[in-house]
C-alpha cells in the first residue's frame, strides 16, 4: 500500500486567491518534497523542470498554447473578478515600494484616473485576468472575444477540482477529498494585502470601470457559478477511497554527513542579510574542528540553484592551495568568490576530504550549509535571470529602409566590465 502520495496533479494558482495559504496546507499534508514551493513560469517548463521531482506543481502558470497535460489532473481556485483585481491593484501598491517594482507608477496612474490610465502592466493583470488565462492554455493567438470566452470555459471544465475564494471551505473539502487528506476547518492566511478596500468601497467610477474592464471575466465567473454544483459531483477521486491518509514525504536532499574527526561550527557570508548583489564578491567564512590530526585534507565549496543545477564548485585542490599538516583544534576557512551568478537563489554546501592511501576519506560533506539570494542591477527596465543591454531602434516606412544600424551607440556600454572575475581562497589555521 502505497503511502507517499504519488499522483500528477498541477495546482493553477491565480494570483491573489489564496494560493500560498493553500501551498502551505499541502505541503504541510503531503510533505515539501512531495508538492513544489509557489513556482512562477510557463506550462510546459514547469512540467518539464519540476514534474519528476514532485507529485504536485503548484504556482503561477503561464500558458502557452500547448493544452492541458493529459498525465496531470488540473487544480484551481477562481475569485470573484472584481475583488481579486482590486486585491492585486493594491497589493502591488500598499505591499511594494515605488522603486521596487517597474509596474508600480502605472498601477498608480491607474487608481488616480480612476482607471481611466490603462497601460500594459495593467492590462496583463486586472483586464479578463481569468479569460486570457485559461483560454491561452489552447492558443495564445488572440482571437475574438466570443471565442477566447468559450476556450476559458472549456478549459475550466477540464480541470478535475475547482472551486471559490469566497466558498473557500467547500473547495478545501473537495480537495481534501480529491487528493487523500482530512479536510482543515480554515487554512491561514499568507500573503495578504496590505489595506484593500473591497469593491463596495471604492468610488462607483472606479467600480464601474473595473466592471467595463472585465465584462467577459464577469460573464466567465457568473458561467462557473452555475456550474460548480455539476463540477463537483462530477469530481473522481485520485486516491482510493479507502486511503487512511498520506506519510508526508520531506526527503529531497542527501542528508549531511560528518564524521567524529571534524565537526562544521559555523558557515557566513558576508552579505546584506542573505541578499547579494550580482558581480560584487562574496566571502564565505568557515570554522571547523578537527579531533585529530590530518596530514592533508582538500576542502571544497559547491553552489547550486533552487532547480539544483551545480552554478560553481572549486576545492582547495583545484585552486593550487594545498592544506597539509593540519593540528588538531579549530581552523578557519574563507573562500572569495565573485557572485557573476543570475539572479535567483542558490545555496552553497562545503565538503573536507582527505586523501589516503586507500582512496578519498568523507570527513564531511554538506549539501545545503547557506542559503543566498543574488539580484542583479537592471540597467533597463527588463524581467528575467540576467541583465543585459538593450535598446529599440524604429524607423517610419520608407525612411531609410534597409540602413545600417550597427553603429547604434549600446545603451551604457560596457556594462560587462562591471563584474570582477576572481577568486580567492584563503586557510587561517587557529
Amino acid at each position: 500500500m502505497e503511502t507517499v502520495f504519488a499522483g500528477r496533479v498541477l495546482f493553477d494558482h491565480l494570483e491573489k486567491s489564496a494560493g500560498q495559504a493553500l501551498n502551505a496546507w499541502l505541503r504541510a499534508g503531503l510533505g515539501r518534497a512531495a508538492v513544489t514551493e509557489p513556482l512562477i513560469g510557463t506550462h510546459r517548463e514547469l512540467i518539464k523542470m519540476w514534474g519528476g521531482d514532485y507529485s504536485v506543481v503548484f504556482g503561477h502558470v503561464q500558458f502557452d498554447g500547448t493544452g492541458l497535460d493529459p498525465r496531470y489532473r488540473y487544480v484551481t481556485l477562481l475569485r470573484d473578478p472584481i475583488e481579486r483585481a482590486l486585491s492585486h491593484l493594491f497589493f502591488i501598491l500598499n505591499n511594494h515600494a515605488a522603486e521596487s517594482l517597474p509596474e508600480w507608477r502605472s498601477y498608480k496612474r491607474f487608481l488616480e484616473s480612476d482607471g481611466e490610465v490603462v497601460e500594459t502592466p495593467v492590462l496583463q493583470k486586472l483586464v479578463n485576468y481569468h479569460v486570457d488565462h485559461f483560454a491561452a492554455a489552447e492558443s495564445r493567438l488572440h482571437r475574438p472575444a466570443i471565442s477566447r470566452l468559450a476556450d476559458a470555459q472549456a478549459v475550466l471544465d477540464r480541470y478535475a477540482v475547482w472551486g471559490f475564494f469566497e466558498r473557500m471551505p467547500d473547495f478545501l473539502g473537495d480537495l481534501a477529498r480529491f487528493i487523500g487528506l482530512p479536510a482543515p476547518k480554515s487554512i491561514a492566511p499568507v500573503n495578504v494585502t496590505i489595506k484593500k478596500p473591497r469593491a463596495d468601497q471604492v468610488s462607483a467610477k472606479l467600480r464601474a470601470r473595473l466592471e467595463e474592464l472585465n465584462a467577459m471575466d464577469l460573464t466567465f465567473y457568473r458561467v462557473a457559478q452555475d456550474r460548480y454544483a455539476a463540477a463537483r459531483a462530477a469530481q473522481e477521486p485520485l486516491v482510493r477511497r479507502n486511503q487512511a491518509g498520506w506519510t508526508p514525504y520531506e526527503c529531497s536532499d542527501a542528508r549531511p554527513a560528518q564524521t567524529a574527526d571534524l565537526t562544521l561550527i559555523s558557515a557566513s557570508v558576508d552579505a546584506a542579510g542573505d541578499t547579494i548583489s550580482a558581480g560584487s564578491d562574496m566571502t564565505f567564512r568557515l570554522e571547523i574542528e578537527l579531533t585529530r590530526p590530518v596530514a592533508e585534507m582538500i576542502a571544497g565549496i559547491h553552489i547550486h540553484n533552487d532547480d539544483g543545477w551545480l552554478a560553481f564548485g572549486t576545492n582547495s585542490a583545484m585552486l593550487e592551495r594545498p592544506l597539509r599538516g593540519l593540528a588538531a583544534g579549530r581552523h578557519v576557512l574563507a573562500f572569495k568568490v565573485a557572485a557573476r551568478l543570475p539572479e535567483g537563489r542558490y545555496r552553497a554546501g562545503f565538503a573536507f576530504l582527505e586523501p589516503s592511501s586507500d582512496g578519498m576519506r568523507t570527513l564531511a560533506w554538506l549539501d545545503r550549509a547557506l542559503s543566498l539570494q543574488v539580484r542583479i542591477a537592471r540597467d533597463v527596465p527588463s524581467i528575467g535571470a540576467c541583465n543585459l543591454a538593450a535598446s529599440l531602434d524604429y524607423r517610419p516606412p520608407g525612411e531609410l529602409l534597409g540602413a545600417d544600424l550597427s553603429s547604434a551607440e549600446p545603451q551604457r556600454r560596457g556594462w560587462m566590465n562591471r563584474f570582477r572575475d576572481t577568486l580567492t581562497f584563503r586557510h587561517v589555521g587557529l
